[in-house]
């Protein structure tokens, strides 16, 4: 028979032995240190200056002091003095400045949760409570899914998979607020990609489909919304701008700017990118300007270029045998109104007139 517990390692009384009440609470004081085990910390290796009875320690090496040859052993306070015993596999201990369960593997301590294998959980909620629909619930203000590095004999890699059980069903990621939906990304009831949203979580608004066949983006709306302001690239394979509008020309004299009378006055653009396409139409009876004939009003200030704009006109005195011919001069947002020869040759300006009707139609490339 030994004189100890084949795995506590604490003793027993003897037969006939004398002073039996030394043996017994030997015992007892072992027990009370490995019994649910508490560690004040496992990070010292010198004893701290005033233990209480009771204080347990797991002695860090390497030892010094009260603790020296006791590295890993479990330092326990009794009538001022320590004791010290060495754990056993199994001996589970709380950690108290860590808030952390450890177990001894026989060789070493190790995290309490290290050990648990956690399978086929029916439900698991972390912070709070999962039930039948969600079985898996987190509570928290972030979670973080971080790759397994290849130091570690991982990939470097990350992924998360939604699968469904056939196209009919759903695999997608619900945004919501106060749980209440508000946007969804995913599969939703086909293999095409669907983004949408919802103002009150009731009506639903696809915005975006992706089909899974070409990968061909379709507008489910059928709008495309671009910022007032443009944020121009310069990258030519970028669409930065679209706006569709209207805008008033105004015929105004060189030398006195002067005022029309007009039947028809108006004027309509599409801008995409930096290309503007633009169309005018002015019929006037009368006019108090004088000078050279211009148009102004044009949407956008156009680039360095010069560009010709077709026209059709009439009621304009113009040379025998001219034709009139419109151009946006560079960096500007009007029409200057000159007059061409018919078989070609130099221009000339021509007088503002006090009726008449242009239609103009064209293309330039604004700043």
């Amino acid at each position: 028979m030994t004189d100890t517990t084949p795995r506590a390692g604490a003793p027993l009384l003897g037969a006939a032995q004398a002073q039996k009440h030394i043996t017994h609470n030997e015992a007892l004081y072992q027990l009370d240190a490995l019994l649910c085990a508490r560690f004040l910390d496992r990070d010292l290796s010198a004893p701290p200056s005033s233990p209480a009875d009771g204080d347990a320690y797991l002695v860090k090496s390497t030892a010094t002091g009260a603790w020296t040859g006791q590295d890993s052993k479990i330092a326990y306070c009794a009538d001022g003095s320590w004791r010290f015993y060495a754990p056993f596999a199994g001996l589970v201990a709380y950690v108290a400045d860590e808030t952390a369960l450890v177990v001894f593997d026989g060789s070493a301590w190790v995290d309490y949760g290290s050990l648990i294998a956690i399978q086929n959980v029916p439900l698991l909620g972390i912070n709070t409570s999962a039930d039948s629909t969600n079985k898996l619930s987190v509570q928290s203000n972030a979670a973080l899914f971080s790759d397994v590095p290849t130091s570690s004999g991982g990939s470097g890699d990350i992924r998360v998979a939604l699968s469904k059980q056939a196209p009919s069903n759903a695999a997608t990621l619900l945004f919501q607020d106060n749980f209440s939906g508000r946007a969804e990304i995913g599969l939703t009831g086909d293999d095409d990609f669907h983004v949408k949203v919802s103002p009150d979580g009731s009506a639903w608004f696809e915005a975006l489909k992706l089909s899974r066949g070409s990968g061909v983006v379709l507008l489910s709306t059928g709008q495309l919304r671009f910022p007032s302001l443009q944020n121009a690239s310069i990258d030519v394979n970028t669409l930065d701008d679209y706006a569709e509008g209207t805008f008033t020309p105004s015929l105004f004299g060189s030398a006195v700017t002067g005022a029309g009378t007009y039947t028809t006055r108006s004027g309509s653009f599409t801008k995409i990118g930096n290309k503007v396409i633009f169309a005018i139409n002015l019929v006037w009876t009368a006019h108090t300007g004088s000078g050279t004939m211009n148009i102004s009003g044009l949407p956008f200030t156009s680039n360095s270029d010069v560009v010709a704009v077709s026209n059709f006109n009439s009621g304009i005195s113009l040379n025998t045998g001219n034709l009139l011919q419109l151009f946006i001069l560079a960096s500007s947002s009007s029409l200057s109104i000159r007059q061409v020869p018919s078989g070609g040759g130099s221009s000339t300006t021509v007088a503002i007139s006090s009726s008449g009707t242009i239609y103009a139609s064209g293309v330039y490339t604004a700043q």
